[in-house]
Order: structure tokens, then C-alpha cells, then sequence
């Protein structure tokens, strides 16, 4: 039974210690793994060989052989990568939580990097259909007309404005931090929130400028600003 023989071998490998190897050129357990996985790979166990790249690191192996098992098993894998380099505080954490779909953790990723533009970007192009679930099982009517729907379209329909204002709220408070009023007003005006946004203006004393954006979108607060002149 050879196929048996093989599985044995890889299974010997994979469980031997490193005295049990002592003499041989398979001492270092990467080696033993390394040696083994490529076994799996010729038996077909591919969940398996992609399982013990990953205990060695080779995640990018590791991703790139999982679709021969599910597309649902390489979004899994994705995710599992976007949660290690999360947890070491990379960059590119956001961007495989996005290539697995869970945009959520993508923004909150941004968000503690202190990317709020980019995390707003996101927020959007999810709550509009243009960020979906790669396997799939999720199809909007903007999916396949990709970002030029969301630029055609003159307003967009978002449904969980609560992350947006937080982000917004995160970002504007940065720049106010940072003694930049202007900017801080910016962030609230990117969502819509106008009134928080001449709220910053205030607060920072740039009351001409507060009353002509107040002016120019007739705000309701208008008649409070020309008070403060």
C-alpha cells in the first residue's frame, strides 16, 4: 500500500522528537515538518500541508494552495493571517481582513493605526456594495460595475452611520489636538455633520469662517454664529 506507506512516513516525521532523529539530516523539527508537508502535498492532504506552513510561517504558501481545498477554507486562512500581523501591528493586517471580507476588523485595524480616511473610504464603500464577501455569497447591484458606481452615484444610502461618526469624531479630535481647527472641521463635513463641524470651528475661535460655511449651506445654527461676530 504505498499511499499508506507515505502517510506513515509523514506521520513518523511530523511526531518524531529530536533525539528520535539525532544521526540523520532531519535533527531540526523545521526540517522534519518542511520534509513532511511536502508528502502531504503529493498525497493530496492539502489542508494539511497548508497547516504545517503555516506552524513554520510560510503563510504565503500556506494562502496560495488553500483554494485547492475551499475558497470557504482560503478565506479562513486569510483571516487567520490578517489576525497575526494584527496582533504584531502591521500595516498590512487591514488589507487581508479586506481580501476575507470581514470589513469590520478592517476598519478597526485603520482606525488604531489612525488611518480615518482610509477607514471612512472603507466604511462606505461597504455600506454601498462595492466591499463584499470574496466568496461570493454576497452580490449587490453596484459589484459588478465596481468603484464607477460609487462615483456615479450623486449620495450614498448609509445604513450604520455610527462607525462613520466615530471614525470622524476620532480623526476630527486629532486634528483639533494638533491645533488644527480647519481640518478637524473637515472631518465632521466628510460625513455630513456639519453642525459638529462648525462646533470645532468655534471652539477654536474661527468664527468668520464658521459664520460663511453656516451662510453658504444656510445651517440652522447661522443665527447663533452671527452672535459670536
Amino acid at each position: 500500500d504505498m499511499p499508506g506507506a507515505y502517510m506513515s512516513k509523514a506521520q513518523f516525521l511530523e511526531t518524531s522528537s529530536t533525539m528520535a532523529m539525532l544521526g540523520t539530516a532531519l535533527t531540526k523539527k523545521e526540517d522534519r515538518i518542511n520534509e513532511c508537508s511536502k508528502i502531504y502535498l503529493k498525497l493530496g492532504e492539502v489542508k494539511q500541508y497548508c497547516e504545517n506552513q503555516i506552524s513554520l510561517g510560510n503563510w504565503e504558501k500556506a494562502i496560495a494552495s488553500a483554494p485547492y481545498v475551499s475558497i470557504e477554507y482560503w478565506k479562513q486562512l486569510v483571516e487567520r493571517h490578517a489576525d497575526h500581523l494584527n496582533n504584531q501591528g502591521a500595516e498590512e493586517a487591514s488589507h487581508y481582513y479586506l481580501l476575507s471580507g470581514n470589513v469590520a476588523n478592517a476598519v478597526d485595524s485603520m482606525i488604531e493605526r489612525g488611518e480615518y480616511e482610509d477607514a471612512k473610504l472603507v466604511k462606505i464603500l461597504f455600506e454601498i456594495g462595492i466591499l463584499s464577501d470574496p466568496t461570493g455569497r454576497i452580490q449587490t447591484v453596484h459589484k459588478s460595475k465596481g468603484i464607477d458606481a460609487a462615483l456615479d452615484m450623486p449620495e450614498f444610502n448609509i445604513k450604520d452611520e455610527g462607525v462613520l461618526r466615530k471614525i470622524a469624531s476620532l480623526e476630527a479630535e486629532k486634528y483639533f489636538d494638533e491645533g488644527n481647527a480647519i481640518l478637524a472641521a473637515c472631518a465632521h463635513f466628510s460625513i455630513g455633520n456639519t453642525l459638529q463641524g462648525i462646533g470645532k470651528l468655534v471652539r477654536a475661535n474661527e468664527i468668520i469662517l464658521a459664520y460663511c460655511v453656516s451662510s453658504i449651506l444656510n445651517l440652522p445654527c447661522l443665527k447663533e454664529v452671527s452672535v459670536l461676530l
